[in-house]
């Protein structure tokens, strides 16, 4: 969405947001996942394989 609209309204502002929002939101994401693996430990861990990082997109399966 931020992306679509800054390329509507050719605002440097918006791209500038869509950047900080996406770095934001990564680094969130793994501070919330060490939250998780330290408190729930093999449980997470399971979870986590299990699991899409981001909706639609598997992680990459490891032999």
């Amino acid at each position: 969405v931020f992306l679509g609209t800054s390329i509507a309204t050719a605002s440097w502002l918006f791209g500038l947001f869509l950047i900080l929002f996406t770095v934001g939101t990564v680094a969130f994401v793994d501070f919330e996942e060490k939250g998780c693996l330290e408190q729930y430990g093999d449980i997470y861990l399971e979870y986590r394989d299990r699991t899409p990082r981001w909706i639609g997109i598997p992680r990459p399966k490891v032999n």
